[in-house]
């Protein structure tokens, strides 16, 4: 515990030395240059969104002009811009003309002509790390058609090129989550990694390290997000105590990822996706056992992916009613249905870009065959949109609908021990 409390007091500390500097509230920022603390995203409007570390400032005044610097710590602004192109982690940025949006989140619009960005200050790791995403860009734009927005956001994490219409579709369906990289993604292809090395490794210590080698390479490749933290973390975390032999349940594994995770990173943990991430993956471990013995009537490939959906939907849905007031269920449908087409569509990207290396010639016949796995997806997206949700606007709605799911997951972890009572009850009887 004692330890605890100090690592709060750390991640407290480390947390507020990020936040916006307190000068801007009482000063106009005039120029800024720091380093990209994560690539950038474009948003609705085509804008550069970039999350900029600072190393100096200057701040104006009636009557003066100072400069700020940090050489320890890196406060942080959000600077929306329109310059062309993207900018990678790591890469130094300088603004001459800003114009504040919102003080009081740091938030700042910056103007092409008076940015300058510095390509050549790279470092080693990060400009080999830039350029094998650029490239898996376009291979992956060259084998997939039509279907490149939802490739690129499936396999890269990058939603820039998605249109509002697919954006919609998939948050009506109840399955936004799938358009944002996560565990399911990372594990769906490292378990493609494990069947093609398991062909020359036969150890299975070595195939789960080289597996996991895989995982943090490719997090790191694609650019760090909470939730791939996680999975690489847990992984990890699991080998690590497995090869000491002191295995440890999931619940475990998640809660020495969830320290590490907040002491590295405290500004991820106010983040919605690190909240959604964790809570889901408690569901998956605690109640997705339970549903599964529920629904054994099912068969085993179909009652799998229904107990998941409905264990994530069960140990998320408080976040998603108190953040959004929905709560939609026919996210359940549609992720089990759409599960194997998005497994097939990952795999198939994956061994088409190194088909087309090979024989280029192929591209057109690999992007007809990835738009019509795409228009699958999409159709399984749709048939999740055509079901109602709940919607709760007040808050006793949100809190009557809250109370019905807890209640909902008490019953299904109870579940087991109630038929064991009766079970015991009638042969005593």
């Amino acid at each position: 515990m004692s330890v605890g409390v100090i690592a709060g007091a750390a991640c407290l500390d480390l947390e507020k030395s990020n936040d916006s500097p307190a000068e801007l509230n009482s000063f106009q920022l005039a120029a800024c240059s720091g380093v990209a603390c994560a690539d950038s995203q474009r948003t609705k409007s085509d804008k550069l969104l970039l999350s900029l570390g600072l190393d100096e400032m200057e701040i104006t005044g009636v009557g003066f002009r100072a400069r700020i610097s940090w050489p320890k710590c890196k406060p942080k602004l959000t600077i929306i811009t329109d310059v062309a192109g993207d900018v990678a982690a790591g890469q130094r940025v300088h603004f001459t003309r800003i114009s504040a949006l919102d003080t009081t989140k740091g938030l700042y619009f910056a103007e092409a002509d008076r940015a300058g960005l510095l390509h050549d200050h790279l470092s080693s790791s990060q400009a080999f790390r830039w350029a094998c995403k650029k490239a898996f860009r376009s291979q992956v734009s060259k084998i997939s058609g039509s279907a490149y927005p939802l490739a690129e956001a499936l396999l890269i994490g990058i939603r820039d090129d998605l249109d509002a219409e697919i954006n919609t579709l998939f948050k009506e369906a109840g399955c936004s989550h799938i358009l944002s990289l996560s565990g399911q993604h990372l594990a769906i292809l490292g378990t493609l990694v494990s069947l093609l090395t398991s062909k020359f490794i036969k150890n299975r210590a070595i195939l789960d390290w080289v597996s996991f080698c895989f995982a943090a390479l490719y997090t790191w490749i694609v650019g760090v997000s909470p939730p791939l933290l996680r999975s690489v973390y847990m992984l990890g975390f699991a080998l690590v105590f497995r090869s000491l032999d002191r295995p440890q349940d999931g619940l475990a594994v998640l809660a020495y990822c969830f320290v590490l995770s907040v002491l590295l990173d405290p500004d991820s943990a106010r983040s919605l996706s690190f909240v959604l991430s964790y809570a889901a993956m408690i569901g998956l471990i605690a109640l997705a056992p339970r549903w599964q013995s529920i629904l054994w009537h099912l068969p085993p490939f179909l009652a799998e992916p229904v107990a998941a959906s409905l264990a994530a939907l069960c140990s998320t849905a408080l976040i998603q009613i108190d953040t959004f007031g929905t709560l939609i269920l026919g996210g359940i449908i549609a992720a089990t249905l759409s599960g194997p087409l998005i497994l097939v569509f990952m795999w198939s990207l994956l061994g088409s870009c190194l088909v087309s290396v090979a024989l280029p010639c192929l591209n057109g016949i690999l992007a007809l065959w990835h738009e019509w796995v795409y228009e699958a997806i999409m159709f399984t997206m749709r048939i999740g949109a055509a079901l109602p949700g709940i919607v709760a606007e007040t808050a006793a709605e949100k809190a009557l609908l809250g109370t019905a799911v807890v209640a909902c997951s008490l019953c299904v972890y109870a579940s087991p021990y109630i038929e064991w009572h009766r079970y015991y009850a009638k042969r005593v009887g």
